[in-house]
């Protein structure tokens, strides 16, 4: 089961603490965020990994192959290829399986990666999903798991869909790693086009009571410090 966990990016928003460190390997509580990562696609059954570079590369591959001893497939980027690009640079790889997991590296949930995994045996691409947060940019209509819109690039009114937020896991079939086209682009373009041509059958797996948060700032990320050391205390979650 293979697994490409997005990493290249330049963590500008998390100086200073990024001038030296990459952003996958800023800690939550002296456990990098790439480890937390690493622990739950294990659990889930994940044995070959595969990560983008871009900004102090050699960081973050030394610290991966101490952590997974060659089990893992590396791919700098030159210039920053955005979440789609970067995806479709790996796929003679991911074709090599059924589908491909993908996982934001500057993302800590808790959300069940199995779940996402069970749903890709009926659908093209299966996004998790999180609720109650200010950036909800997905609609998800409950009644049949489809993702019908997201950004509102594509004006959907109908009252029968959820607003929801994205959380940077998902798992994309290997007939959709292979429609997407090499270049510079976003994930979520590409997934809008998807459903707007129904070429592809997208489907979304909304998580309710899980714990997620994108550390992708100083503020986000001593809040999730905080509340993992409540976890650490006393086995849950703070929620506010």
């Amino acid at each position: 089961m293979k697994a490409l966990i997005l990493s290249a990016g330049l963590g500008s928003r998390l100086r200073p603490l990024t001038l030296s460190v990459p952003k996958p390997l800023v800690t939550i509580n002296s456990k990098p965020t790439i480890d937390f990562i690493i622990d739950r696609l294990l659990s889930a059954g994940v044995d070959e990994f595969a990560f983008n570079l871009h900004y102090l590369p050699e960081q973050i591959q030394k610290h991966v192959l101490a952590r997974l001893e060659g089990k893992a497939y590396f791919k700098f980027e030159e210039t920053l290829l955005d979440t789609g690009g970067s995806i479709a640079s790996f796929k003679k790889w991911a074709l090599e399986d059924k589908f491909l997991i993908v996982h934001n590296g500057d993302i800590f949930t808790t959300l069940d990666v199995k779940s996402l995994i069970d749903e890709i045996e009926r659908c093209d691409a299966v996004l998790g999903l999180v609720g109650g947060k200010p950036s909800a940019n997905v609609l998800f209509r409950p009644g049949d798991g489809k993702i019908v819109d997201m950004r509102g690039k594509l004006k959907y009114r109908n009252g029968d869909a959820l607003f929801l937020t994205f959380s940077g896991v998902a798992v994309y079939s290997s007939s959709f790693i292979k429609a997407m086209p090499e270049g510079q682009y976003s994930i979520v373009d590409f997934i809008v086009e998807k459903i707007a041509d129904s070429s592809k059958n997208i489907h979304g797996v909304f998580f309710e009571d899980v714990y997620w948060s994108d550390i992708g700032d100083m503020e986000s990320l001593e809040k999730t410090r905080r509340d993992v050391a409540y976890y650490d205390k006393t086995g849950n979650f703070k929620r506010s």
